[in-house]
């Protein structure tokens, strides 16, 4: 709980300044995750309510009051429209999984010693890597410490999950059976020590060349047939979707999967070498859901590639060098400015009606329709040459990408900020 306090102070000492929310992401991002990193790279992960204190704490310190925008958003990349928010649970994981790069390369006295409790089931580390289980108690049957079952069930968890009907039969044969979130018994992966030590151990083992699983008298191999009868009859349970897949006739059973290439939210990646962030930023992309106000804007402006809305982001947030004015363009972004329809909803005593011409005012009245902005707006179209619409101020030119554009996009963007701005302190 130390660190907690420190953080607490930490926030509570940068909470006196007036910080944009850009600058308070920093702040989190150097400050406040530093603190944690050291401790939970060599300790064991802490619970998960401890993990919820920090999250609540970092939000909190965002945030100050009621939280706008989705945690799930935030912690985004600014050209997906989140903040670089550091989700403290996909940290810590990331911490973990970083250790498998690093027990690979060195193949010192803690690679042996995880191999030495894998070979009492003639497995290694690279079959536990290839498993998909992410708790750490599916894989007590191993009797590894309970660190370095968190190593693997972190990194598992950073990987793609495989859609079996659309992966290639070659790829489904080379799928673990044991530990494997796909293949369930009672909602938990199966494992059965006697199948293990016998040398079954992929969904290669179970099939034979026609893609039929193979009858109970080919599995004579197993040594201990104490409860085989039931663990064959739980084996055809668990394996029911993956039989009525017909593409597994004729599949190639010879080669072994590879033991340094995997499948991860971001793409087919060589582990090697590869630090936390890697991790990190593949724990986040399976997190990751987008702004939900950009499903409007986007049938709004008839705007619905994501290529493009990376490109908006970037030239209305990344790109101006000014975070004020970047703030207010992602707030602008989010719909969460504030205007006078949104404030009557919890303060009776506010009129959601402009006080300028009585129209109900909402963000689009506030800034581009109300009289009293009219005249604004006609001239600088007049200096630009071109008339002024309502997308060009919310998501900006975006097609081309030069200093004409960019100059472009922050001088609307600087009209539209000094506006709202002159706006909300007439109110005070």
């Amino acid at each position: 709980m130390r660190i907690y306090h420190d953080i607490e102070k930490l926030f509570e000492s940068w909470k006196r300044r007036k910080l944009t929310i850009f600058g308070k992401s920093c702040i989190i991002r150097t400050l406040a995750i530093s603190k944690l990193i050291y401790t939970s790279s060599i300790l064991c992960l802490p619970g998960k309510n401890y993990v919820k204190k920090i999250q609540r704490l970092i939000f909190n310190f965002v945030w100050d009051k009621t939280e706008r925008i989705k945690r799930n958003t935030l912690i985004g990349d600014i050209t997906k429209g989140g903040l670089n928010i550091v989700d403290v649970d996909c940290k810590l994981k990331a911490l973990k999984a970083a250790w498998i790069p690093r027990l690979l390369k060195s193949k010192g006295i803690l690679f042996n010693m995880i191999n030495s409790y894998c070979n009492k089931l003639k497995i290694d580390i690279n079959f536990l890597l290839q498993c998909s289980t992410t708790n750490p108690e599916n894989l007590n049957n191993i009797k590894l410490p309970l660190f370095y079952r968190e190593i693997i069930s972190c990194f598992n968890e950073s990987k793609s999950e495989l859609d079996y009907e659309k992966i290639s039969s070659q790829n489904l044969l080379l799928q673990p059976i044991w530990n494997n979130s796909k293949l369930l018994y009672k909602g938990n992966p199966i494992f059965f020590d006697n199948w293990v030590k016998s040398g079954i151990l992929y969904i290669a083992d179970l099939f034979d060349r026609n893609g039929c699983f193979k009858p109970l008298d080919e599995f004579m191999i197993i040594k201990d047939k104490s409860n085989w009868l039931c663990e064959y009859k739980i084996l055809l349970l668990a394996t029911k979707s993956i039989r009525k897949i017909n593409f597994l006739k004729n599949a190639s059973h010879s080669n072994k999967p590879n033991a340094t290439h995997f499948y991860f939210p971001l793409g087919y990646s060589n582990i090697h070498e590869k630090p936390s962030k890697f991790f990190y930023l593949n724990l986040v992309e399976k997190k990751f859901c987008k702004p939900s106000f950009q499903t409007k804007l986007a049938d709004e402006f008839d705007i619905h590639e994501g290529a493009i809305w990376k490109n908006i982001y970037r030239c209305k947030i990344k790109d101006i060098k000014d975070k004020h004015i970047a703030e207010f363009n992602y707030k602008l972004l989010n719909n969460i400015l504030c205007y006078n329809a949104y404030v009557s909803k919890w303060n009776r005593n506010v009129s959601n009606l402009c006080m300028y011409c009585k129209h109900v005012e909402n963000i689009k009245h506030l800034i581009f329709e109300c009289n009293n902005v009219h005249e604004i707006w006609n001239s600088v179209g007049k200096f630009l040459s071109f008339q002024i619409k309502w997308k060009h101020i919310v998501v900006g030119f975006y097609s081309e990408e030069n200093d004409k554009i960019k100059t472009l996009n922050l001088f609307i963007s600087y009209v539209a900020f000094r506006i709202y701005k002159y706006k909300m302190l007439c109110r005070l």
